[in-house]
């Protein structure tokens, strides 16, 4: 059984400007889910890569209460 990613922990260690390593997890009409450290999954907006390609992103948002992080590439 797969462990559900630690949102929180995340967040507490992570702010907007953060440049961080990730894995395209998920291609949607909207753009890609990236899977960042921790299992935590965030949107780049409008970017729709190769699935599995790796990329390097840079935190805009993050927010807590959603539990969403925003990204741009890096």
């Amino acid at each position: 059984m797969t462990e559900a990613p630690d949102f929180s922990k995340f967040a507490a260690e992570h702010a907007a400007g953060d440049v961080l390593s990730g894995r395209v997890a998920e291609v949607v009409s909207f753009g890609s889910f990236v899977e960042l450290e921790g299992g935590v999954h965030g949107l780049l907006h409008g970017q729709q890569l190769d699935r599995d390609m790796a990329v390097r992103v840079q935190i805009l948002e993050i927010d807590a209460v959603k539990q969403r992080t925003s990204l741009k590439l890096a």
